[in-house]
């Protein structure tokens, strides 16, 4: 299943799980587990009892490449308001943003079961207040104030008006030009419509724009922004 250049914006699952997308696998055996890969998306503003934008459960294997999820919410006790995982599987979240979506603890925005299958890995993410014990890290950062959104808030300076939230990076953000080239997924729908080479890594982002870009005057020298655009 691939879910790529989407925009997944104020849908309401309060009295279920998962406001934007729910996961939810059966088969744990011949290689047939549920694997979605979800690619330059933004999810935004979406509730559920658990897992306000995400919820992964029961032998799923999910990638998460350059997505941006933001003001997400749940009604439930069980955190998550970005992911909840429960897998029984191992899963990617890469090149990502993950913000505004809980006040509290960090286990508010990312949840993780506690089944030893449970393996969530978070890598070269930008991740409001930190990840919680049971998250596989690495070169994540969890800035002191929001890594510089064009407009969080959209013209009406309302930010639960999600349509018009402008939530791509400004160029000196710091989250800018940091993000790993090497996680990209490879470009298997083609969207760049070459018609050629369906190895490269993902060209475009979720605008159509050329997805590697150096952006000065951040404080990076690379050439791909976390999240859905670049």
């Amino acid at each position: 299943m691939y879910i790529e250049n989407c925009t997944i914006i104020d849908n309401h699952a309060n009295a279920s799980n998962g406001g934007g997308f729910s996961f939810f696998g059966g088969i744990s055996s011949g290689g047939l587990e549920l694997k979605p890969r979800v690619v330059n998306t933004v999810l935004a503003g979406n509730t559920a009892g658990s897992g306000g934008a995400v919820h992964i459960e029961n032998y799923v294997i999910a990638e998460f490449a350059n997505v941006t999820v933001m003001h997400n919410t749940v009604s439930g006790g069980n955190g998550g308001s970005a992911i909840y995982f429960q897998g029984q599987r191992a899963s990617t979240v890469n090149n990502s943003v993950l913000w505004y979506d809980a006040v509290g603890p960090a286990e508010s925005q990312v949840r993780v079961g506690t089944s030893s299958n449970d393996l969530l890995t978070v890598k070269w993410s930008d991740v409001q207040g930190g990840l919680p014990s049971g998250v596989i890290s690495s070169n994540n950062v969890d800035l002191p104030s929001d890594p510089s959104f064009v407009d969080v808030d959209g013209a009406d300076n309302t930010r639960s008006t999600y349509v018009d939230n402008d939530y791509r990076l400004q160029n000196e953000s710091v989250s800018n030009d940091r993000a790993n080239v090497t996680l990209v997924p490879t470009d298997d729908l083609d969207l760049d419509d070459d018609g050629l080479d369906l190895e490269e890594r993902i060209p475009l982002d979720r605008d159509d724009y050329d997805r590697y870009v150096d952006d000065p005057p951040g404080p990076f020298n690379g050439v791909l922004a976390s999240g859905y655009t670049e």
